[in-house]
């Protein structure tokens, strides 16, 4: 609120003096406080301006606040040679700068990242503003390398024949990386997963005479799995039929010897035994297994990581899955290669299988557990979230 009642007002510049010949073009104006706080009803503002600057002052007692400090000018009268003493106010007047509208506009719109790049470039050290140009720099090069791309892309899509130069894209197999090829459109079981696929070596008629002989033997030693074992008291009569099933079990019967073997067999100059073919032999080993050059580089290692290793047990179930017509009792399998139950359920149903364990009576009355797997069609596998993923890594 403006101030309707007079009093001598004693002001002083912070910045400077001011020049008597130039005081009739400054504008004074004071104002009076109207708020609802009566400790500052005494506060009174002043304003001094002319055609170049702006100045604002409060006046001094208010920061005392106290009632018995007054201020006083005095004016001396020559004629009469009296002096005559009238309440004041006084006041310290600073230059007041109007805000850069612009330059406020600017700092609201920077985001979080660009200030504390400038505070890095003004007040940082060697260390913080090498960063941070590196990081400017690598930002500037992707964001060419974008445009870039964009103007290729572009430019590939306004030819004609766009369309025969882009790739469609390829239906991927789940965990085609350790799963045997399968057909996702197979009607029935037995067009899913086909036996040349499961079995990478072809065996030969000689290689099935070797077989059915050791087999022979096995049977009174009792070195062959107890899955092969049990499928062999149940061969085909028919020559063709029993000779090719037998060539199947004796595969599978490898493939599970080298699932068994530890990293001391692996690195043996001759893995299976030296009745073994070496054509099947050879399959195996650069299927699943990885030949690696030692640190000496003299000699060589051969591993089978945890994946090759998965990838085996695959197509060990695959084959078991073909030669029981896509339904048999995993648990056998499962005490033969000497593995965990969860961890051969979770293979079989990345297969497309479905598990499930039952009782049964046995022969001598005593109940027995069966796992068994179907393979069903159309396939479903399932699906694996990212949290999961990374807790199996």
């Amino acid at each position: 609120m403006k101030v309707n009642t007079y009093f001598m007002i004693a002001a002083s510049f912070t910045n400077g003096q001011l020049i008597p010949e130039k005081a009739d073009n400054f504008k004074f104006a004071c104002y009076k406080y109207d708020g609802p706080k009566k400790s500052l009803k005494s506060k009174h503002l002043l304003v001094c301006e002319n055609d170049q600057m702006q100045y604002v002052g409060h006046n001094v007692n208010v920061a005392g606040n106290s009632s018995n400090c007054r201020y006083m000018v005095a004016a001396y009268n020559k004629r009469l040679g009296k002096v005559h003493l009238y309440d004041s106010e006084v006041f310290q007047l600073h230059p007041k700068f109007e805000d850069n509208e612009e330059d406020d506009k600017d700092e609201v719109d920077m985001t979080y990242r660009e200030k504390l790049d400038e505070l890095t470039s003004a007040f940082g050290g060697v260390r913080g503003q090498r960063a941070m140009e590196s990081r400017l720099k690598n930002k500037i090069q992707d964001e060419s390398l974008d445009a870039a791309m964009t103007n290729v892309v572009a430019d590939v899509l306004s030819r004609p024949d766009a369309d025969s130069i882009i790739a469609k894209p390829k239906t991927e197999q789940n965990h085609d990386s350790i799963i045997p090829p399968y057909n996702p459109d197979a009607e029935t079981p037995s067009d899913t997963y086909s036996l040349e696929a499961s079995i990478l070596y072809i065996v030969s008629s000689a290689d099935v005479v070797s077989c059915g002989e050791r087999t022979n033997s096995a049977l009174v030693t009792f070195q062959y799995p107890s899955y092969i074992l049990n499928h062999l008291a149940v061969l085909p009569l028919e020559s063709n039929s029993r000779s090719h099933k037998t060539a199947c079990l004796m595969y599978l019967c490898y493939m599970m010897q080298l699932f068994k073997m530890n990293v001391a067999s692996l690195r043996k100059p001759r893995v299976f035994s030296e009745d073994t073919p070496k054509s099947i032999e050879k399959s195996l080993l650069d299927t699943f297994t990885i030949e690696a050059i030692t640190s000496n580089k003299r000699t060589k290692s051969r591993c089978m990581p945890s994946r090759l290793k998965d990838k085996l047990l695959a197509y060990i179930c695959v084959l078991c899955l073909i030669l029981d017509e896509f339904s048999f009792d995993y648990r056998q399998i499962m005490v033969d290669l000497k593995i965990s139950q969860k961890r051969l359920v979770q293979m079989l149903r990345n297969l497309g299988c479905t598990t499930k364990e039952q009782k049964v009576s046995s022969a001598t009355g005593s109940d027995v557990i069966i796992g068994s797997a179907v393979l069903k069609v159309p396939l479903t596998f399932p699906t694996i979230s990212l949290k999961k993923r990374k807790e199996r890594r």
